[in-house]
């Protein structure tokens, strides 16, 4: 056989090896197993993207093209180990968008260096085979000719096998899916694509890293108009009224909405976060809350009702969010948040919400003027204290009684991980006696630090881990002293009983640091981010004296809301207890008061994209395997399965919609 016969050959077979090995390595980190449920499609797409490597006509081709396709394959492998130990996501293609905002974010304490020996590993592979195919075994210019016939075959044959590979898995996937309604006009190459722009973590599980990618590319050229079109025209009724409807109307009732970073019930206590302790048992306690996204995505949310991951800055130039909404009803909106405007493309994004104001750290000319965080880089952990950018902007965020009610919203910023970083405002803390107020309350027991609970001798970095979450909790100390202020100008201005103030948490403790894990890990004991439900709860608080009033009378005398809950009901509650008549069509969720059952309002994260409530979590509806976590307290779990998945089928209809609303400038 003629050198380059044998040196095509080689690169062919060890090329296919090598991208399966590491397919491997994704699939039993990510999922504790072999490889994909569908692997003849993914070995045929392998087949597909390395068979260029018979036909190309020149040596120094099939090596570059060789080394493309090795290095894009080990890129993707590496961004999803990544994201998945980070924060327990997956790559996709519309993270690219988001490139500047991660590089200003990124921290070497967020890689475990393991994956990189393991990428190292493959590379020095990969060169070494090289090096050693092209040295040892000599070209002969004369078989040249002869090998491109050979080689034109051989890829031929290659092709049509895989093609015919395809179409068989197409038709299973399709098959497997019939008992789908959404997909009974889809082939199978519509479902993977479909599942790979909405079920991204099912994808890359069923499908295989190739596939999934290539099906997410194909999204982007897929239009959804015509079921927008058939979305909007189905349903034009207006949401049901209930007890609560309209029971906050004709009190010039202005509306107060805080997104907590990272916030989570465990750190709400009476000794340590008396204002968040006195409005959680004072307003309408959410026992089941649970949120899990990026912060501008959960933000988007609390304005919106719905959102999408955003590619877009003009998208939101809607009719049904709250800010617009409530502008349009005579209130002044302004949105505040204490990091730069540029980040997220928030300063372009808000304003197409109806937002009158947009307050931004860098828009602030006080901390340009000598102030510390004005001179240190915000994303080495100092980060505008809450308390201080409340300090300086109360006359903002709750302007003085007037005839014209307000809206604001505020996201807050100083309990955002890692939480091991950030000198200046640790400092802070000890010099304000942060941390002697939490070891007094750890040792009193008015305050569960449950990293205490661990075994110090066989917990690894416990000491480490131990004291992030103190401080953790001296941040939400501080936006605490934060709410404080404004719940005194509430007071001092006489608004306080014609406020309604909404408190909500963005996401999970999930920042891991210095070689350790997530602190939820530790937590909730989760290795995973489909294990337990339980590490996603985040707070919710709604708060005005006349509506606790109502809920307690409604309620005999308990202030408790138990069914599942999460940011996609903020909106439409808010309208509806202001009375402003709206359509449900144009929101995820639906009203906390017009919710039946814990299947009305079941949640979708955008970030990882799964589908949850407090006891069920899945990452498709098609099938029992992809349900990945049931409490086996359920009495009926058949029964409650079925019941969820029929949810959860239309709750990613309805996202599919608004991702496709927003992603076309659906409303200009």
């Amino acid at each position: 056989m003629g050198g380059i016969i044998k040196r095509r050959l080689i690169l062919f077979a060890y090329m296919f090896v090598l991208l399966f090995i590491m397919e491997c390595v994704i699939d039993a980190i990510l999922y504790g197993r072999l490889y994909v449920s569908y692997w003849p499609f993914e070995i045929s797409a392998v087949f597909l993207f390395i068979t260029p490597i018979l036909f190309v006509r020149y040596e120094k081709s099939a090596v570059i093209y060789s080394s493309v396709l090795f290095g894009l394959f080990a890129l993707l492998m590496i961004a999803n180990l990544i994201m998945d130990y980070s924060s327990g996501d997956i790559f996709s293609l519309k993270y690219v968008a988001f490139t500047s905002t991660v590089v200003k974010v990124f921290n070497f304490n967020f890689i475990n260096w393991w994956y990189f020996v393991m990428l190292a590993g493959f590379i020095a592979a990969f060169v070494l085979f090289m090096v050693f195919v092209y040295k040892k075994i000599p070209y002969e210019a004369h078989t040249a000719k002869r090998y491109q016939s050979i080689g034109m075959i051989s890829a031929l044959l290659i092709i049509i096998t895989s093609f015919c590979v395809r179409v068989g898995q197409y038709n299973d996937i399709k098959s497997d899916n019939a008992n789908i309604a959404k997909y009974e006009n889809y082939t199978g190459a519509e479902i993977v694509t479909y599942t790979s722009d909405i079920l991204k973590r099912s994808a890359l599980k069923k499908y295989g890293l190739l596939n999934y990618s290539f099906g997410e590319l194909n999204s982007f050229v897929v239009s959804y108009k015509d079921d927008v079109d058939k979305y909007l025209e189905a349903d034009n009724s207006y949401a049901a009224k209930n007890f609560y409807t309209g029971k906050l109307a004709d009190m010039n009732m202005n509306v107060l909405e805080i997104m907590i970073e990272t916030g989570v019930p465990g750190a709400i206590c009476e000794e340590l976060t008396p204002n968040l302790y006195n409005l959680q048992n004072c307003g309408i306690k959410f026992n089941n809350c649970y949120s899990k996204n990026k912060t501008n995505i959960s933000e988007f949310i609390g304005i919106n009702g719905s959102t999408e991951m955003p590619l877009s800055t003009t998208g939101y130039n809607n009719s049904f969010s709250l800010a617009r909404i409530l502008k349009n009803q005579g209130y002044t909106t302004s949105y505040f948040h204490n990091n730069y405007g540029e980040f997220y493309g928030r300063d372009a994004v808000i304003p197409t919400m109806g937002f009158e104001n947009a307050y931004f750290f860098d828009t602030m000319p006080y901390y340009q003027e000598g102030d510390v965080w004005g001179q240190n880089d915000l994303f080495d952990g100092n980060y505008p204290l809450d308390s201080d950018y409340a300090e300086k902007n109360l006359e903002l965020l709750v302007p003085d009684k007037t005839e014209k009610p307000f809206y604001t919203f505020w996201t807050t910023l100083s309990s955002h991980g890692p939480f091991n970083e950030g000198e200046y405002n640790i400092q802070y803390y000890i010099d304000n006696g942060y941390y002697a107020k939490i070891m007094d309350a750890e040792e009193s027991g008015a305050w569960v630090n449950p990293i205490l609970s661990l075994d110090p001798l066989t917990t690894e970095h416990y000491e480490e881990i131990l004291g992030q979450y103190r401080n953790y909790e001296a941040a939400m100390m501080n936006f605490d002293i934060a709410l404080g202020s404004i719940l005194e100008r509430l007071e001092e201005t006489g608004q306080i009983d014609n406020t309604l103030i909404v408190l909500y948490g963005d996401h999970e403790i999930y920042y891991e640091s210095q070689g350790c894990a997530p602190l939820k890990n530790y937590l909730y004991g989760v290795s995973s981010s489909v294990e337990n439900v339980n590490q996603y709860e985040t707070i919710m608080i709604m708060y005005n004296p006349v509506l606790n009033a109502l809920y307690r009378a409604r309620n005999s005398g308990n202030n408790e809301y138990n069914l599942f809950v999460n940011p996609y009901v903020i909106v439409p509650t808010i309208l509806d207890l202001l009375g402003i008549k709206y359509q449900n069509k144009y929101y995820v969720g639906v009203s906390i008061f017009n919710a039946d059952d814990d299947f009305d309002n079941i949640f979708y994260s955008h970030e990882l994209k799964i589908i949850f409530n407090d006891k069920m979590l899945i990452i498709d509806y098609s099938a029992e395997d992809d349900i990945e976590y049931i409490d086996e307290s359920i009495e009926e779990p058949d029964e409650y399965k079925a019941d969820f998945l029929n949810s959860a089928q239309h709750l990613v209809e309805k996202i599919k919609i608004f991702n496709e609303m927003y992603e076309t400038n659906f409303f200009g």
